[in-house]
């Protein structure tokens, strides 16, 4: 069995039997699922996922960027953002200055990020198949006032 892991500063795939480990960190705190979001890598970002048992990685903040779905937010990687939510990834998880997942999609100028964002947040809830969701529910109000004052 395959699985991601790092290097140095590099990312590599290892086999697993190697005693090579996917919670590694490079030296400013980003783990393979950062460095692969950062890369805007989809086939290593699932690769990860899938081999996260303990369910770590999605929601693991770096020491300056956030969570991988803030990176993946910043780079407006839709398909990344997508499955990181689909994966259990908070929109309520903040950066080291104090945004939120939320807070960065609806100020994103690219049209389909902040789509994104914002029809998530008007369904209420995110929901993962077949495992129950950790992403707590946004009111429509809450969302109107924080537009009102930015």
């Amino acid at each position: 069995e395959i699985s991601a892991c790092l290097v140095g500063s590099e990312m590599c795939i290892r086999d697993r039997n190697s005693g090579a480990s996917i919670y590694l960190k490079a030296p400013h705190g980003l783990t393979t699922l950062h460095l692969a979001v950062k890369r805007g890598d989809l086939a290593l970002s699932k690769l990860l996922i899938a081999s996260d048992f303990e369910n770590i990685l999605v929601n693991e903040k770096s020491g300056a960027e956030g969570s991988a779905l803030h990176i993946a937010i910043v780079r407006n990687d839709v398909q990344i953002i997508k499955l990181l939510i689909v994966s259990g990834a908070s929109l309520h998880q903040t950066d080291n200055k104090g945004q939120t997942c939320i807070d960065l999609g609806l100020r994103s100028e690219d049209a389909k990020t902040s789509k994104l964002i914002s029809d998530l947040i008007i369904r209420k809830t995110v929901t993962r198949p077949q495992f129950p969701s950790n992403v707590k529910s946004v009111s429509v109000t809450n969302l109107k006032r924080k537009r009102s004052i930015n």
